[in-house]
């Protein structure tokens, strides 16, 4: 599924699948890389995130172990998440000191 579609995005028809079928292994194919957007997916119920242009024998792999009930993040992407987790923190704590 991709983060961009016609009628309703990725992220919320990913909501709504895993909300009605919680057993559902959703598996988002897109060329955002962004970690709001991978945050996103999590935070819907996807299993797993993959960039379009990965390659076919990727995809391939990715598909059969998501649907083996593995999880996957490429590692460039789960990097910027992690940097887009510490930025926050860090601006929590800011906050909270500051208040």
């Amino acid at each position: 599924m991709d983060v961009m579609m016609p009628l309703k995005n990725g992220i919320d028809a990913c909501r709504e699948i895993t909300e009605m079928l919680p057993d559902t292994r959703v598996l988002i194919l897109t060329a955002s890389t962004e970690e709001e957007a991978v945050m996103e997916a999590v935070a819907a119920g996807a299993t797993g995130y993959l960039q379009k242009y990965s390659g076919k024998e990727k995809l391939l792999v990715t598909v059969r172990n998501v649907a083996d009930g593995e999880y996957h993040i490429p590692g460039d992407v789960i990097r910027r998440v992690f940097a887009g987790f510490r930025a926050m923190s860090e601006q929590i704590n800011i906050e909270r000191w500051a208040g």
